[in-house]
């Protein structure tokens, strides 16, 4: 006995030789009595012969047969219920139409089962019964769930559609995060063959909204090479992780120095951050523009106000307006103490290379305990030798009030504690001179 569809009309003749269908039989006096359970869903021909066991290649057809049956699926069941992965449903093509593994300002693609952040998925279970016939689940027992990078569940309900008898189901999910993620599909509490299924989603293209960059530390110099390093992110906020990305960027200023190149050279680290070179001629104030593009067209960061001094410049002047103020001091402005002062200043490194890096801003906290401290140690002992130092803070004050003491613009180069050295050493100079001149071998021999 044997099962032939009636679609396979030409293999009807195959009952000739097809090996027997498994039932159970047996006689029952004069009769033979066979069950028989079908396992294949659909319109059927069910051939019965009989064959001598002295013959077993002949075989004779019952009267009638073969028998036309209707076979409809059982109950769904997840042992013959799986899925097959998961598809995304637009494919990404580039403007010639060719097939893009990963979307633009990405390089590389990857794993079959990776996503980028704002792709959709697909997810088709096929539902049958235990014997892979399709059928259609139960309501409310077919469950897909979603478990995301964040670690809750998330219940994806299936769609279903029914075209030519037969029933479908399908869920979309349109991740936004990057991650790991799995997808359990259950049917009546038990996974169907193939659940879990897992993918991973990266960043999608980077977004200019989304990045940010970190500058160098200030106070920044001209000829002198930075780096300022920009960290993208796509439109989600992923932090990117590939490069690949169209990343340029540019000076702007009114006064740019002579020669200046106005477009930065830029790094990309294929990790997602991107180094843009900055070496400035001269000094200047500048602004840098960053420019990011991807599928939507190019976009740019706001600009990155960016001033550069010229360190050698600036303590070439302020050592000038200091011997300057030391030579307008009056004739009796304080001597010994001067040079006291002097000693309780002269920790303060006087190369350009020390100040750049142990300076404190003007106005700020360490400048103005670093200048207490100073002066404290220069007016200790007598009241005589208290009035003496009045000279020598005057002048120094005097001094700082000319340059200014905060600016918005920028930040000062030189602390009150270097502004009074400065102004103490210039009266040292001034009393020497003066005392050279008028004999003065007290103020000689206490320089000395």
């Amino acid at each position: 006995m044997t099962r032939i569809s009636v679609a396979a009309v030409e293999l009807k003749n195959k009952w000739k030789t097809a090996q027997s269908d498994p039932y159970k039989g047996g006689w029952n006096g004069d009769q033979f009595e066979m069950h028989y359970t079908p396992t294949q869903a659909g319109e059927l021909e069910l051939f019965l012969w009989l064959s001598d066991t002295n013959r077993p290649d002949h075989r004779e057809l019952f009267p009638n047969s073969p028998f036309k049956i209707v076979c409809v699926a059982g109950k769904s069941h997840a042992d013959g219920s799986f899925i097959d992965g998961f598809s995304k449903l637009d494919t990404m093509v580039d403007k010639m139409g060719k097939k893009m593994s990963a979307p633009p300002g990405i390089r590389g693609g990857g794993a079959d089962n990776l996503v980028f952040a704002g792709e959709t998925i697909l997810i088709k279970p096929s539902i049958t019964d235990k014997f892979g016939n399709f059928t259609a689940a139960a309501e409310g027992m077919l469950v897909i769930t979603m478990v995301g990078p964040m670690g809750e569940p998330l219940s994806l309900k299936p769609s279903t559609y029914v075209k030519a008898g037969l029933t479908t189901y399908e869920s979309r999910y349109t991740p936004t995060i990057k991650g790991e993620y799995a997808v359990q599909v259950t049917l009546e509490g038990a996974q169907i063959n193939g659940s879990p299924v897992h993918f991973t989603v990266d960043a999608t293209s980077p977004d200019a909204a989304k990045s940010h960059y970190v500058l160098p530390p200030q106070p920044w110099y001209s000829q002198t090479p930075y780096e300022i390093i920009l960290h993208t992110a796509d439109k989600y906020g992923n932090a990117c992780s590939r490069g690949g990305g169209s990343v340029a960027g540019r000076l702007q200023s009114a006064t740019l120095p002579s020669g200046q190149d106005s477009n930065l050279m830029v790094t990309d680290r294929d990790d997602g951050t991107y180094v843009l070179h900055v070496n400035m001629n001269g000094s200047c104030d500048i602004k840098t523009i960053i420019t990011v593009a991807n599928a939507d067209g190019p976009s740019e960061m706001p600009p990155i106000p960016m001033a550069f001094l010229s360190l050698k410049t600036a303590m070439a002047k302020l050592e000038r307006q200091a011997r300057e103020k030391a030579d307008a001091a009056p004739s009796s402005a304080p001597k010994a103490t001067l040079a006291e002062a002097s000693k309780a200043t002269s920790s303060t490194s006087s190369s350009a290379a020390a100040a750049e890096a142990t300076m404190p801003a003007a106005g700020s906290p360490a400048a103005d305990s670093s200048y207490s401290a100073s002066m404290a140690a220069a007016a200790k002992g007598t009241k005589k030798e208290k009035e003496k130092v009045k000279g020598l803070k005057a002048a120094a004050n005097e001094m700082l009030q000319a340059m200014g003491t905060r600016d918005e613009r920028r930040q000062k180069l030189v602390a009150k504690e270097e502004a009074f050295q400065m102004a103490a050493e210039g009266f040292k100079e001034a009393g020497a001179a003066r005392a050279a001149t008028k004999g003065d071998a007290s103020f000689k021999s206490k320089d000395k």
